[in-house]
């Protein structure tokens, strides 16, 4: 037996042993868990020979104890965290819409054990922000010619539409008294 024969025996089990810890690593992740394969650090802590260098034998064994460790992180906690940053920098008056929203994740490094450096990317839409019950408190009771009026007079807002039921006679036509009978949508078209 050479020093190569043993190293390449060592290296080969270790390879192996690594590939085992990588798919069990993988096994325990849950919910939207990711594993960020370019993290996996792979450690040889102890190797075993039956024969020494130099001894005459047709077969051999090694023993290898190898530790993987790895970063796996949430992709939903990753997206809670790019949101409350993109917040800090939304301006007064607006909101961030997250109905549309697009997060993208690169790791970059692994520099301690307990330090992940990733770069983020977030998509999403800045929109007015409105308060509807004021808005519905400020329709209850009007005839929808008013109400329109009322609507025409909000910033931000390009469009609505007034739907009453039961479909009465224009001149019986009124909005609902109680505020909670109003239901307000925020609908957001993206620029073309």
């Amino acid at each position: 037996i050479s020093a190569k024969d043993q190293s390449q025996a060592q290296e080969e089990i270790a390879a192996e042993i690594a590939a085992k810890n990588k798919d069990d690593i993988k096994s325990r992740l849950v919910g939207d868990q990711q594993l960020l394969e370019e993290s996996i650090k792979d450690a040889v802590l102890k190797t075993q020979f039956s024969s020494p260098v130099g001894a005459e034998t047709k077969n051999f064994m090694v023993t290898v104890t190898v530790s993987s460790k790895a970063v796996v992180f949430s992709r939903s906690q990753a997206r809670e965290l790019l949101t409350a940053l993109l917040n800090r920098n939304v301006p007064e008056g607006f909101e961030l819409s997250l109905d549309k929203t697009s997060v993208r994740i690169e790791f970059l490094k692994v520099e301690e054990p307990d330090k992940l450096f990733l770069s983020g990317t977030i998509k999403a839409m800045v929109v007015p922000k409105f308060n509807r019950q004021e808005i519905a408190n400020s329709l209850r009771g009007l005839k929808p010619s008013r109400a329109e009026a009322v609507l025409r007079g909000l910033k931000g807002i390009n469009g609505y539409q007034i739907s009453l039921w039961p479909r009465l006679p224009y001149f019986l036509q009124i909005l609902p008294h109680r505020s909670s009978r109003i239901k307000i949508d925020l609908i957001v078209r993206e620029n073309e």
